[in-house]
């Protein structure tokens, strides 16, 4: 167990880790084992920075595809909305009622809504599935990066040149 220095600070952490010491791996031998741990470095954060820009991609392409499921439900509510006050105006008219509340006019509505519904539905399933179509690429591509890096070889531009 760690002792506690005379003046009450904390206890010494070397002593404390001493028997977990053996279970840590050598980085400084692993890294030599590498041969042209730079070499390896620099590939590998090259590789992080092309995970990185992939995802700056799909961050812009799941916004864009929000931005146009936000307007597709404003316009939605706008129409909805204009409905609303049109077939107001029409029960304040005497006689009007009737017209304005027509079984006919109403599944005309409806339908109108739910074709919007499922338009803003597609966009979002359409982001959704390029979403994850581009996180496996990607994912696909560094693994291959990082094996070719682990080996000893040199990054190849295959799947992983166009993310």
């Amino acid at each position: 167990m760690a002792t506690r220095k005379p003046s009450g600070a904390a206890p010494d952490l070397t002593e404390l880790f001493r028997p977990y010491a053996n279970m840590l791996p050598d980085w400084s031998k692993a890294m030599g084992e590498m041969g042209g741990a730079t070499r390896f470095w620099q590939e590998l954060m090259t590789s992080h920075q092309r995970n990185l820009e992939s995802l700056t991609r799909l961050n812009d392409g799941v916004a864009s595809a929000m931005r146009d499921i936000a307007d597709k439900q404003l316009a939605l509510m706008r129409t909805t909305l204009t409905e609303m006050n049109r077939v107001g105006e029409a029960m304040r008219k005497p006689g009007g009622a009737g017209t304005a509340m027509s079984p006919d006019a109403l599944s005309k509505a409806f339908e109108k809504a739910l074709a919007t519904m499922r338009e803003i539905a597609e966009i979002a399933e359409k982001a959704n599935r390029e979403a994850l179509e581009a996180i496996g690429e990607r994912s696909q591509a560094f693994q291959h990066e990082l094996q070719a890096m682990i080996q000893g070889g040199t990054r190849t531009g295959g799947t992983g040149s166009k993310d």
